[in-house]
């Protein structure tokens, strides 16, 4: 019995780090936009203006998330901090 809930387990991991990984706000931004674009199915003319500016909003807030965390990673000189200049 433990080997199916440890390959459940496993994949369910695998699952978690492929849609989420290290940018959560990639799914949400997708979700959201999902969501809206089933919600405007009828309405083309909005969602050619709603959904792009929810797609510029995810892709804003998703550099601007991963700026400050490069600089919290060189402030505390952590081994993740990405080098500068380094090739």
């Amino acid at each position: 019995m433990a080997g199916p809930r440890r390959a459940l387990a496993s994949s369910a991991q695998f699952i978690w780090d492929f849609l989420v990984g290290d940018t959560p706000e990639v799914l949400v931004t997708v979700a959201v936009m999902v969501a809206i674009a089933f919600s405007l199915r009828s309405h083309q003319v909005a969602s050619v203006i709603v959904l792009p500016l929810i797609c510029l909003s995810g892709l804003v807030f998703g550099v601007w998330r991963a700026s400050g965390r490069r600089q919290v990673l060189e402030a505390t000189g952590a081994p993740d901090a990405p080098e500068e200049g380094g090739d």
